[in-house]
């Protein structure tokens, strides 16, 4: 599903229909101002997808509970949302060394067992690096925090997932 747009104001699209599990919006923004992308629903629930100040080009990861929900975008310039739901049947094996900069998803992995994580990242703010499986259950954050620098996590998880990260800079993670 994508969505596109532009000039100022907030903007809200009913009917999107999620299966539930994992979703993804890869989201970008031209403009100095505000832009934030959600998912909501009439029984409360709010996923926030991207909350950013300034241009933006990134996806993020949620598992959002199946239903009808409105997508809310907040904006002040050109825009485009598009919003996945993949459900691959296997994944890369580990190890992987991906490296970027700014928030992405990567995947689909497959996952067997006990996992290191490594990341590097230049970035001035807060870092978070999650496991998110395809269906069900629920993700683990791996970091959280500011990372300047390196920092290591050890975790585990069985099946095919993706890593979202969430980073201001540039980064690097060695997965194993």
């Amino acid at each position: 599903m994508t969505f596109s747009g532009t000039a100022p104001a907030e903007s809200r699209w009913g009917g999107v229909a999620i299966n539930g599990g994992l979703t993804v919006v890869e989201a970008t923004h031209d403009g100095p101002g505000e832009f934030g992308v959600s998912l909501e629903n009439d029984g409360g629930q709010d996923y926030r997808f991207v909350d950013a100040t300034g241009n933006y080009d990134g996806a993020a990861a949620e598992l959002v509970t199946a239903g009808e929900y409105v997508l809310h975008v907040e904006k002040d310039e050109e825009w485009e949302v598009v919003i996945r739901q993949p459900r691959p049947e296997s994944g890369d094996p580990l190890p992987v060394s991906p490296s970027g900069a700014g928030p992405t998803v990567l995947g689909p992995f497959d996952f067997e067992g006990t996992h290191t994580a490594t990341l590097s990242h230049d970035g001035q703010g807060e870092s978070r690096v999650r496991v998110l499986p395809v269906e069900g259950g629920s993700g683990e954050v791996l970091l959280d925090g500011p990372v300047n620098g390196e920092e290591e996590a050890t975790f585990e998880h069985s099946g095919i997932g993706y890593i979202n990260v969430d980073a201001d800079g540039d980064w690097s993670l060695d997965l194993r």
